[in-house]
């Protein structure tokens, strides 16, 4: 069954960020991104449907696409990378066995899914698992054989003068740092950056965190949270849910929060354990922004589906409100592909639903491919991609 994901297994010396010249160079010379989208399944090779959907939503997106497609990502193939290349080039020949089949026939991504059961274990054999857990494996593991950056990166910089630089000189740095041991196609299209910033609420001292994404994992506000669909049918409960958008997940997901009694933290001024308030935004904002809906929350000692509605905006999705000012570019994005998870926490479904040619919108059930209607207000979206306008 699905389980809560982990939060970014990042260190201050592994981070993913994305934004140097070779990865703008390598966006410029991808040939443009086909204008059509394989209305071809994907066959479920047991309880492989977490896998099958958001293969498609990232299949969907025009740049990747366009770099497996034209075979861009063979120079870029790092042959000393854990996988040896392996993973890129299984994506790759599953992408185009889609696009070289009949529409509303399906293809059966074996080598794929032996490939992920060989490396991410806990992914393999034929039980339920987690659509954004694969997501965030697929994403890494493509990363780092395509990985090809190179370099010592900028002179390191001690700490106490980091801190008193202002925080976007500080940003510059830790991402100019590590993205000279982490770029490749994967960072420059899906990755991001956070920036948690504390200040002290006695000397109004700040401190700044930085962190990079390739997800943007965000609760559901706890006044909007309901029991799972599926178990409310079980008890009778014919209520309807109560209503969420995701502007409200965001703006919760930003908000300032006090740190104080058992959760205060030293202040480096103060010298001394103090309240503070902590406050995350968005320093960097990806090209493919992907947002997880956190439905699987602990509660009561065991792990539950929240069922409660969330709407979403199909085109437009501003970022701005979230973003900490560090960037000029347009935070603009639209909807191209949902993973949506039905059903309970032990019984539970996925499908996707993506955006094809002329505007029409598709549900990917497995094998089996429909045309549908997208109105934003689907009941139970788990996956949300956004792809970012340009200026």
């Amino acid at each position: 069954p699905p389980r809560p994901s982990p939060g970014p297994r990042y260190s201050r010396r592994n981070r993913t960020p994305a934004g140097s010249a070779a990865s703008a160079a390598r966006l410029i010379q991808t040939p443009a991104p086909p204008t059509s989208t394989a209305l071809v399944g994907l066959g479920n090779l047991g309880n492989t449907c977490f896998m099958n959907s958001a293969l498609q939503c990232i299949f969907n997106c025009a740049s990747v696409q366009a770099y497996f497609n034209s075979d861009a990502y063979l120079r870029d193939i790092k042959e000393s990378s854990p996988m040896k290349g392996a993973l890129a080039s299984s994506f790759a020949r599953t992408l185009k066995d889609l696009h070289a089949s009949p529409p509303r026939s399906s293809v059966n991504p074996t080598q794929l899914k032996r490939l992920v059961g060989k490396w991410a274990p806990h992914l393999g054999g034929y039980a339920q698992q987690d659509s954004q857990e694969f997501c965030r494996f697929l994403l890494d593991g493509l990363h780092e054989d395509l990985n090809t950056s190179s370099g010592p990166g900028p002179t390191e910089i001690k700490e106490k003068e980091l801190e008193s630089l202002p925080f976007q000189k500080q940003s510059d740095y830790w991402w100019a740092r590590h993205l000279a041991k982490n770029d490749s196609f994967i960072t420059s299209t899906f990755a991001g950056q956070t920036m948690s910033t504390r200040e002290c609420c006695s000397c109004k001292s700040r401190s700044y965190c930085f962190e990079p994404f390739y997800d943007l994992s965000v609760a559901i506000p706890s006044e909007r949270r309901g029991l799972g669909s599926s178990l409310r049918r079980s008890f009778g409960k014919k209520d309807p849910l109560p209503m969420t958008s995701l502007e409200d997940c965001l703006a919760s997901h930003t908000r300032s929060e006090t740190l104080s009694d058992t959760s205060a933290v030293h202040c480096s001024t103060c010298k001394k354990k103090r309240k503070s308030l902590k406050r995350i935004t968005i320093d960097r904002f990806p090209q493919i922004l992907v947002v997880h809906l956190k439905r699987f929350v602990a509660s009561g000692g065991r792990t539950v589906k929240l069922g409660a509605p969330v709407t979403y905006p199909l085109e437009g999705l501003d970022m701005s409100t979230y973003g900490t000012g560090n960037q000029d570019a347009p935070r603009l994005y639209d909807l191209v592909g949902r993973v949506n998870h039905f059903g309970s926490l032990h019984g539970g479904h996925y499908t996707a639903c993506v955006k094809g040619t002329g505007d029409k919108w598709y549900t990917f059930n497995d094998a089996h491919v429909e045309e549908c209607d997208e109105s934003g207000s689907g009941d139970e979206p788990y996956l949300l991609f956004y792809r970012r306008r340009k200026g």
